[in-house]
């Protein structure tokens, strides 16, 4: 929530104070001696970019939400949930889990797909279905790994991490760029999932040398 807010406080204050919209010729941006004909906006249409991709910000936040609320189960040094969800309790059963990941990795597939549609991702060669396909199945195992993780085992950093890309991708279309975040997200999809597994295995490893620290103080 407090993410949300954040945020639409963000959009808000930089729709509403200068400068204004400024349009500007693709050229500009790449430094081509003549102009290409195609115009993008800086400095405007915030709010506009903000609801055109809602979804994409509604992924991010329920999974920093979900991220929230097992961190508040997990962890004694934060609120307590007052009122438990019955089918989010953790550590899950490999069911429940499964069950977990598997609907959060086809919400994040299906918006990101959608995302990848809207924002014009291509390859050359004319292989749009190969790509769209290998993205598919990218986006949901990049989602159902780290959800996995986090209500089976209670490993919370990989599923923030996601989070976290999730916004970043979106957030970049605030700016006027040639470039294009989401096509090295939907297309290299494998690097992240590298970078949640291994951020996973960091987190279990400091999870059992505290551990082990715990068993030698107590013996």
């Amino acid at each position: 929530m407090i993410a949300l807010i954040l945020t639409t406080a963000y959009v808000l204050g930089m729709e509403l104070t200068p400068p204004g919209p400024t349009f500007r010729d693709v050229a500009e941006l790449e430094g081509l001696a003549e102009p290409t004909g195609i115009t993008v906006v800086e400095n405007g249409l915030y709010i506009v970019r903000y609801m055109v991709n809602a979804s994409v910000w509604t992924v991010g936040f329920s999974f920093l939400g979900i991220v929230e609320y097992v961190g508040r189960s997990t962890w004694h040094v934060l609120p307590t949930i007052t009122d438990p969800v019955p089918w989010l309790s953790t550590p899950a059963s490999r069911r429940r889990a499964g069950t977990v990941a598997t609907v959060g990795g086809l919400l994040h597939a299906f918006v990101m797909v959608w995302f990848a549609t809207r924002l014009g991702v291509t390859i050359s060669g004319g292989f749009e279905w190969v790509l769209y396909l290998f993205g598919a199945v990218g986006m949901w195992l990049l989602a159902a790994v780290p959800l996995y993780l986090l209500v089976r085992h209670l490993l919370v950093t990989p599923s923030a991490v996601l989070a976290l890309f999730v916004l970043l991708d979106v957030q970049a279309e605030f700016t006027a760029s040639v470039e294009d975040p989401h096509a090295l997200y939907f297309g290299a999809w494998f690097l992240y999932l590298a970078i949640l597994l291994v951020v996973a295995g960091i987190e279990y490893g400091l999870r059992r040398l505290n551990l082990v620290q715990r068993f030698a103080i107590e013996m």
